[in-house]
């Protein structure tokens, strides 16, 4: 017989044994090689597989907390917003006792930071997980840049920006109509947080083949050539806007415009603004 340790990253996992009944059968050096060889081999294998279901077992237990959690914040955030709502019926005018309504803002802006970064979280877990479903459609590309433009209509109002929608003709997308419409709302929202008071944002389309080509352009500082690879990582932010999010938006994008057989890319330079483009299949 053969006997030859199973060894990975310095770790023995256990032995390999190669036995033999045959009293004409002799092994020779050049047996002993092979099992060698061999017990690299099964050892590195053995070590994936172990790291593997290691890894399945985290991500299972992450997400099995994080949508714990979510639903147990989901709860008291939905009373926040209800009594949010309720006290502003009942007090007076905003233009009458604004210091009032001030901190009543705060507290829905928190509530709505807050919701947003819970729903940031599921979507990462069910990423990771290999959950998150699409259930693609025939959509009217027009009327679904009309709506994401809505979701920043006041924000960039509040900043005098200037909202400008450019789509020709446009042939139906395939696509997840709310998924589509978190991407878009996601890069408006961003460019309207970079472009300074009284910018420019365009949302604009365009058929590309068989795909429709987006492109959300803002007027804003741009990003250096430095940051450009790192933009669609998970928690990347700006350092001038770290405070504002979570840095979790773009890399779902990205997850969600692959998973529709599309992809995305930015184009930037300093003080020229950016540009970011994304796919979808007609």
């Amino acid at each position: 017989f053969i006997a030859v340790p199973l060894i990975s990253r310095g770790a023995t996992l256990g032995v390999l044994t190669i036995a033999s009944g045959r009293d004409d059968l002799v092994y020779g050096p050049a047996d002993v090689a092979l099992a060698e060889e061999f017990g690299r081999r099964a050892a590195v294998a053995l070590d994936n597989a172990r790291l593997y279901d290691s890894a399945q077992r985290a991500i299972r237990a992450r997400e099995d907390l994080v949508a714990v959690v979510s639903h147990d914040l989901k709860n008291p955030l939905a009373t926040i917003f209800m009594n949010v709502k309720i006290l502003g019926r009942k007090l007076p005018p905003p233009e009458t006792a604004p210091e009032l309504h001030t901190p009543l803002d705060r507290i829905k802006r928190a509530g709505e930071r807050m919701d947003r970064l819970i729903r940031d979280l599921l979507d990462l877990a069910r990423i990771d997980a290999g959950h998150l479903v699409i259930e693609p459609a025939p959509e009217d590309a027009h009327a679904l840049l009309a709506e994401a433009l809505e979701t920043v209509r006041e924000p960039a109002a509040a900043k005098s920006i200037r909202l400008d929608l450019s789509a020709p003709e446009l042939p139906p997308v395939r696509c997840d109509h709310e998924r589509i419409l978190q991407v878009l709302s996601n890069l408006l929202g961003n460019a309207v947080k970079f472009t300074p008071e009284g910018g420019d944002i365009e949302l604009r389309a365009e058929r590309r083949g068989d795909e429709v080509l987006f492109a959300v352009k803002d007027s804003g500082p741009g990003i250096p050539p430095e940051q450009l690879g790192s933009i669609f990582n998970r928690y990347w932010q700006a350092k001038e806007t770290a405070h504002q999010g979570t840095g979790l938006g773009l890399s779902i994008a990205k997850a969600l415009v692959e998973l529709h057989g599309g992809h995305i890319c930015v184009d930037s330079k300093p003080g020229a603004g950016s540009t970011f483009y994304f796919t979808l299949p007609i």
